[in-house]
């Protein structure tokens, strides 16, 4: 793995990797308003907001749960919102600015939502690979035959030895999530924004379960789980009531 490149504005392949990430996520969103009949106008309007939004949440989510990052330098890393971020931040920060350009715009939210969804669990699957490439998000020790050794010096994570490779985990599973999020959207008469509650949801659980298996947060756990397990858990029991609520509105 190569952490530090020198390629323009990107210093390193985790910068690379999230820039192409969210480039990729204009035309998909594009492509999936198609099936709720969201006008282009309306989804090039909202998603740098949206974008801009998800890289606050993340980072001050970050920032929150994690103090220790701030013990050296901490001014640069405040205002530098891609210093540091989280996915879970994410997921509340984004839908936040999507609410009030919408709000301005005087459209409904829940449709919007809906048509990003896919896209954002799929960006998400590109994302982890650039936590992949830089060692970040890593894995428990392991003596299974597909454990991945990082050796590059820039990488945090531990070196010479298998470990678990968790960001394939959350990849792949977030490419499944991302295609059923899909089929979902295109089916007829979904209530609007049960799609964001099944992303919210399937999300949570496969956070949930690949955290297990990371050891970045070891020093940090509360009753032998991660931050980021109870976040989930929360956002799993938010998403089954905006699931049930979506489908009562329609009734």
């Amino acid at each position: 793995m190569h952490p530090l490149i020198d390629f323009g504005p990107f210093p390193t392949l985790y910068s690379l990797v999230t820039a192409i990430a969210c480039a990729l996520s204009l035309p998909g969103a594009l492509y999936e308003a198609r099936y709720r009949r969201i006008p282009p106008r309306l989804i090039l309007m909202v998603w740098p907001a949206m974008l801009m939004g998800g890289f606050l949440g993340a980072h001050f989510y970050y920032l929150l749960t994690h103090p220790h990052f701030m013990a050296v330098d901490p001014v640069p890393k405040i205002f530098n919102i891609f210093a540091g971020i989280s996915v879970q931040g994410m997921i509340i920060g984004g839908p936040a600015a999507l609410y009030l350009m919408l709000r301005l715009a005087g459209e409904p939210l829940l449709p919007v939502l809906d048509v990003f969804m896919p896209v954002v669990a799929f960006c998400q699957s590109v994302g982890r690979l650039g936590c992949l490439a830089t060692g970040c998000c890593y894995g428990r020790p392991t003596g299974a035959s597909f454990g991945i050794v990082f050796s590059d010096p820039f990488s945090p994570a531990p070196k010479a030895i298998p470990l678990h490779p968790t960001q394939i985990y959350e990849s792949v599973l977030c490419v499944l999530l991302a295609a059923a999020l899909h089929h979902r959207l295109k089916k007829e008469g979904e209530p609007a924004g049960r799609v964001f509650a099944a992303y919210v949801l399937g999300y949570s659980a496969i956070r949930f379960f690949v955290q297990f298996f990371r050891d970045d947060d070891a020093g940090h756990l509360v009753l032998g789980m991660a931050h980021s397990q109870y976040a989930a858990v929360l956002m799993a029991a938010g998403a089954v009531w905006l699931f049930r609520r979506a489908g009562a509105r329609q009734a």
